[in-house]
């Protein structure tokens, strides 16, 4: 059963392809194919990536989670950084799907990520990755809106997950 984060991830995805008209539904026979405009396209699950904004300081921890979630082939990383300022910077130039989200980077907390990103009103999920997992700081920062919370040493396999069942939801929503 889905998280109520990854519903209110869905109902994100689903509302703007609704509002903005983008996809249509066709079905043949068994084959669900996303359409836009003249083409269609129905390799959904390759063309249409779960794109992730990697924010992490270590660069080996960084490259650790990056070959993990890029293993299954639905995600593609659009940008990795190692502090507040740029992952702010990045998530607005690259407008990602998802963000790996460290709690403690090089120039400071970046809590206030999770408040911008939501501020935004983006459908960017929000996965806080840390190895300062009290049970204050989870409901701190889910109380900001971060749609997921995981301590790195004890829930870090759950993190490509997670992502699977966004790529999910995204690709059902543009169906």
């Amino acid at each position: 059963m889905p998280t109520p984060a990854a519903l209110r991830f869905a109902w994100k995805w689903t509302a703007a392809l609704l509002l903005d008209g983008i996809c249509r539904r066709r079905i043949d026979g068994a084959d669900l194919r996303r359409t836009s405009g003249e083409g269609s396209n129905p390799g959904c699950a390759k063309a249409n990536p779960l794109r992730v904004l990697l924010v992490e300081d270590s660069t080996p921890v960084r490259g650790r989670i990056r070959s993990l979630v890029e293993e299954n082939g639905r995600v593609e990383i659009v940008g990795e950084v190692n502090s507040v300022v740029d992952a702010l910077a990045q998530f607005r130039e690259q407008a990602p799907d998802a963000m790996i989200l460290d709690l403690y980077l090089k120039d400071g907390n970046s809590v206030g990520v999770v408040t911008e990103v939501k501020r935004a009103k983006s459908r960017c999920a929000v996965i806080v990755l840390t190895s300062f997992a009290t049970l204050e700081t989870r409901e701190h920062c889910l109380g900001l809106g971060a749609d997921y919370f995981f301590e790195k040493n004890q829930e870090f396999e759950r993190v490509p997950e997670v992502l699977a069942e966004l790529h999910r939801l995204k690709n059902e929503a543009a169906i």
